[in-house]
């Protein structure tokens, strides 16, 4: 018996390396195929969260311009009401001065 004929090893061919290869390229391909598909599904996600973030923080945005304009309401009533009472009966509101019999 020959060396080829004692071992269970198939002779190497062109055609059996061609195959070898593209099997190997068709499998590494699934894989990029798979990782992509990841990839997308996640970068996706990743917009879906960054949009929600967004809009709230553009509510969270609104609140504070509410607040912002609520306090300055308050401190201008606040104000005005204080005003009143430190002006006596007789004097003219704007200038606090005694108001005259014109």
């Amino acid at each position: 018996m020959s060396d080829r004929q004692s071992s269970n090893i198939e002779p190497v061919t062109i055609l059996g390396v061609n195959k070898k290869l593209n099997d190997s390229l068709i499998s590494i391909d699934n894989r990029f195929q798979v990782l992509e598909r990841k990839l997308e599904n996640s970068i996706e996600n990743s917009n879906q969260r960054f949009d929600r973030a967004e809009k709230r923080a553009e509510g969270i945005e609104e609140l504070l311009r509410e607040i912002r304009r609520d306090i300055r309401e308050k401190l201008n009533k606040s104000s005005d009401l204080s005003v009143e009472k430190e002006i006596k009966p007789g004097r003219d509101p704007k200038t606090h001065f005694p108001q005259t019999g014109e």
